[in-house]
């Protein structure tokens, strides 16, 4: 049986082709296992939504009495990574309040607490990613009090129903409680542009977009400004 030359160059190349495929795809597979992602196709989130996770954090975190009686309020930082598994690791402040460290220890307290997340995944698949959540205290409100979760609720519903000045009233109203909550300002802005006020829609959007520090609420606000406020 004779032996083509060219026969074998050309199985030795396509098996060389096919190994290195494999290879690369085992590089992709451990660089996504290793590598820590900031933005990703598809966020983190926690079990049930935005709302769940405010409903944790207000039966979670509480006002330290110390920085209570000293008059003290404010916001934290807390960064943490949400692994490929939804566990969450790396948890620390990334910015305090001067002279309140009970906040800090209530917020580290409640988000090391915290349940497995949906984790985020790039390509289709999961991988590790870094959040920062802000947590506020106000000596007013305390966190997220019960009334503003029945005012959320109610506002939630009012919109779902098409009663859109009735639920820019209730999120006005809740805040009033928490000013510049991304939620609220998210569903205010829904109400707004479905009521054909696209001008203060849009007042909202620009607002997320000058306070939240998570890039993908960022970049939502930023589409739909995009695409709506060109000429505000």
């Amino acid at each position: 049986m004779k032996v083509n030359l060219k026969q074998l160059l050309l199985l030795f190349l396509t098996c060389v082709y096919f190994h290195s495929i494999a290879q690369n795809s085992q590089v992709d597979s451990l660089q996504a296992e290793q590598e820590v992602f900031a933005i990703v196709d598809s966020m983190p989130s926690f079990p049930g939504g935005e709302r769940e996770m405010f409903k944790y954090l207000a039966k979670e975190v509480k006002y330290p009495p110390g920085e209570r009686e000293k008059g003290l309020s404010g916001r934290v930082y807390v960064t943490f990574v949400v692994n490929a598994d939804g566990s969450l690791g790396n948890i620390r402040m990334a910015k305090e309040i001067v002279g309140g460290p009970g906040f800090s220890k209530e917020a580290l307290k409640a988000i090391s607490a915290m349940p497995n997340w949906i984790p985020g995944s790039q390509r289709g698949v999961p991988v590790a990613v870094q959040l920062t959540l802000p947590i506020s205290w106000t000596q007013i409100t305390g966190l997220y009090t019960a009334e503003w979760h029945e005012i959320m609720k109610e506002g939630s519903a009012q919109l779902n129903l098409k009663n859109f000045s009735e639920a820019i009233e209730l999120f006005n109203q809740a805040l009033k409680i928490y000013p510049n909550q991304i939620g609220v300002l998210f569903e205010r802005a829904a109400a707004f542009l479905n009521s054909g006020n696209e001008l203060d829609a849009c007042i909202d959007w620009h607002s997320i977009m000058q306070h939240t520090d998570q890039e993908i609420q960022y970049q939502k606000a930023k589409a739909f400004y995009a695409k709506y406020c060109k000429n505000e």
